[in-house]
């Protein structure tokens, strides 16, 4: 979600920058691993002669099955969800910002998903890597299987391109531009620079603050609008409905760093008053619940698409954070 063109948060809020990392921290997620692939020549596919012009690549060929890849693949596809899932699109680099309310999650996650990536690296030993290499190898024409084999890297090599490292970590930002390409250079073309700088700076935070807001906002209105129609249209709302929507509630809580507290404390409400000790069985039974809770969710759904309040909200966690 963008942030409103009209919304606006007033004020000079570089000073506060640094003071975000006192609810969260920057965390850097690296994996690599051995695709198992190669480029295509031509000889390879069977093309005679010149390449025509068009032709930019003649694409890659597997030297393991796309099996062994996808036993490690999947997992570092979904050791980058969690991260994702647990944090926004820090400005600076865009790198990942994690609440701390959070962190303890995504770090917890990350340690299982390590371990299961390294798993499944270890199916290349004990003769996995020759036997699947072996076996992919002999799908492709009887001609060119010796120079694939002779293409394949050893295992050691293989082995060498897997890694899986996260670390967290928080940034200092200068409190004014100092640039040794401008010591020669009137003070006026300084000052000209440091102040485009702290602008640029101030709309980027400005904007990060407002998305953080609108993205569990935009979430929630679509979670509160899908049940609210359910009910509305006599469909039956599943125990798999209502449970997302109490996980939705905790989620909220554990991301929202900025103190979006009119939102937090209708969705805590509602999960106290309503969803807590209810399932499908005994909402599909009660109309008198089953309107509470569609009432319930329309109201939060609206509090949350008035976007007008997101600047008194992020205005605030600026104020919060200014200590001098």
């Amino acid at each position: 979600p963008v942030l409103p063109a009209n919304i606006r948060i007033a004020g000079d809020i570089t000073k506060s920058v640094e003071d975000i990392f006192t609810d969260g921290v920057l965390v850097d997620l690296s994996i690599g691993f051995w695709y198992g692939t190669n480029g295509n020549t031509a000889e390879e596919l069977g093309i005679a002669g010149k390449v025509p012009e068009p032709v930019v690549g003649l694409g890659t060929k597997r030297l393991i099955s796309k099996d062994m890849v996808d036993a490690w693949a999947v997992v570092a596809a979904r050791a980058r969800y969690i991260l994702r899932r647990h944090s926004y699109v820090f400005p600076l680099g865009e790198t990942a910002f994690v609440p701390y309310k959070a962190l303890a999650k995504v770090d917890e996650e990350l340690v299982q998903l390590q371990a299961d990536f390294f798993k499944a690296r270890d199916r290349l030993k004990r003769g996995g890597y020759e036997d699947d290499s072996a076996r992919t190898i002999a799908k492709h024409r009887e001609s060119v299987r010796a120079k694939l084999r002779k293409q394949r890297p050893s295992l050691d090599v293989v082995l060498g391109r897997f890694f899986f490292t996260w670390s967290a970590y928080t940034v200092q930002l200068p409190k004014k531009l100092e640039v040794k390409a401008f010591s020669e250079k009137k003070a006026a073309a300084r000052a000209e620079a440091e102040q485009r700088y702290r602008r640029e700076l101030e709309d980027r935070v400005r904007n990060f603050l407002g998305e953080a807001v609108m993205t569990l906002r935009v979430k929630t209105i679509e979670l509160c609008r899908t049940i609210a129609e359910k009910i509305k249209d006599g469909e039956v709302v599943t125990n798999r409905s209502l449970t997302t929507l109490r996980d939705w509630v905790d989620r909220f809580r554990m991301m929202n760093f900025v103190g979006d507290d009119d939102i937090e404390k209708r969705l805590e409400k509602l999960k106290r008053d309503i969803l807590e000790g209810t399932d499908a069985d005994a909402l599909k039974d009660d109309d008198a619940l089953q309107k509470t809770l569609a009432t319930s969710l329309n109201q939060i759904a609206k509090a949350a698409g008035a976007v007008s309040d997101v600047s008194s909200v992020t205005g605030g966690y600026r104020r919060r954070l200014v200590t001098d």
